[in-house]
């Protein structure tokens, strides 16, 4: 699933699913305006990308995100990430009012970690299940991340920025639950050896093909619903 987004290098989010598993109803591209550069002129980054459908007969709704980077310092680009979590939410609490119990998962690059504004201000994404009551919107990253887990290195330390943010009828509904999320580090993920030893293994490094995957280490969730 792909739609077009505005983002002047061309890069669009997505979704890819399983026929036998999940059934699509509906998708949705939601723009994702940014506060005007220094000299006045205009802004573009990637849409939100939002997928409707049912996994296993459930209903489920899928937020893809790829928010604006820090290009400039994380500072001076971070109302470009608030504005995009402002949107996020907007939707998402919109779907919320109508259905407390509907399962929201949101997926993607921030380009934040977990305890940075734009995620545990503005979304309020939490880290505790006992207190999703209080904001709707459970991170089950932001332990990972105060452990030191990263999906992405950078001068010698490591970044959390790649997440899976879950919506209150995931931690305490009826049909799916979060049990787990975590980083995929595998062997084949990473530099083998050099200067970025342990480091993911990128596919170009400049204009030097490296056969790797992304210089970003994948994310997954472990879900899991009553038997019936």
């Amino acid at each position: 699933l792909h739609e077009d987004s505005p983002d002047y290098r061309g890069i669009d989010c997505a979704a890819l699913y399983r026929k036998d598993l999940f059934k699509v109803d509906a998708t949705q591209a939601i723009p994702v305006p940014l506060p005007p550069a220094a000299d006045g002129s205009a802004r573009h980054t990637r849409d939100i990308y939002m997928v409707r459908g049912r996994l296993l007969g459930d209903s489920v709704v899928l937020f893809v995100n790829h928010w604006p980077s820090r290009r400039g310092g994380e500072a001076a680009s971070r109302p470009g990430r608030v504005a995009a979590a402002t949107i996020l939410k907007n939707y998402a609490d919109s779907l919320r009012s109508d259905n407390p119990e509907i399962d929201l998962l949101f997926v993607g690059d921030f380009n934040d970690d977990p305890v940075n504004v734009s995620l545990k201000e503005t979304l309020q994404a939490v880290d505790k299940r006992g207190d999703v009551g209080q904001t709707g919107y459970y991170n089950p990253m932001v332990s990972l991340y105060r452990q030191g887990v990263g999906s992405l290195g950078y001068r010698d330390s490591w970044n959390l920025f790649d997440q899976i943010i879950v919506s209150q009828g995931l931690v305490d509904g009826s049909d799916w639950t979060i049990e787990q999320a975590q980083v995929m580090r595998r062997g084949y993920l990473l530099q083998p050896s050099g200067r970025y030893r342990g480091y993911p293994l990128r596919t170009f490094v400049g204009n030097d093909y490296r056969a790797g995957y992304s210089d970003h280490l994948p994310v997954y969730a472990v879900l899991s619903r009553p038997k019936t």
